[in-house]
């Protein structure tokens, strides 16, 4: 059986700190590298190339993301989770590009319009990239919490895809 792919999006919530233990991996991975370039005879340069290139490859790999997963039942913004059944406040403030879930127990989560990468250069396509990507988050979070939160309070709907970033 597959496992389920769901959407992510790029978004740089600035929680994606690596964490201690791939922090100590590496270290590790460096200090093993020191006495091996002393000690390691000249001809197995061939043995020390390799590691290094694994051992990039296994950071970039494990490295964290900054992304926004978006499930059918819950969304995950760096370190925070909330299940779409438990909000009970939208807040979308759209002039400033603002996306507010709060859950039942008090927890918050705001998506920005701001913080969406775009690889455009001119600031008019920036804000067209971001106010896009941005609209488009905000209606599969709108309609998935609809469908699983129904007597949630959604505010400034209304306003979401007339309001563009000036």
């Amino acid at each position: 059986m597959r496992t389920p792919k769901f959407p992510e999006y790029k978004y740089l919530h600035g929680e994606a700190a690596w964490p201690l233990w791939l922090n100590i991996l590496l270290l590790c991975g460096l200090l093993l590298l020191i006495p091996a370039i002393y000690y390691v005879p000249k001809n197995f340069i061939f043995f020390i190339v390799p590691y290094v290139f694994i051992l990039i490859f296994l950071a970039l790999w494990l490295a964290p993301r900054e992304k926004i997963i978006l499930s059918p039942r819950y969304i995950v913004c760096g370190k925070t989770v909330l299940y779409f059944r438990n909000i009970r406040t939208v807040n979308i403030q759209a002039a400033h590009g603002r996306l507010r879930l709060i859950s039942g127990s008090g927890e918050e989560l705001t998506i920005d319009r701001e913080k969406f990468p775009t690889s455009a250069r001119k600031e008019h396509k920036i804000a067209a990239n971001r106010q896009a990507k941005f609209c488009k988050l905000a209606d599969k979070i709108l309609a998935n919490v609809r469908r699983s939160a129904p007597d949630a309070i959604i505010t400034g709907e209304s306003s979401l895809r007339k309001n563009s970033h000036d």
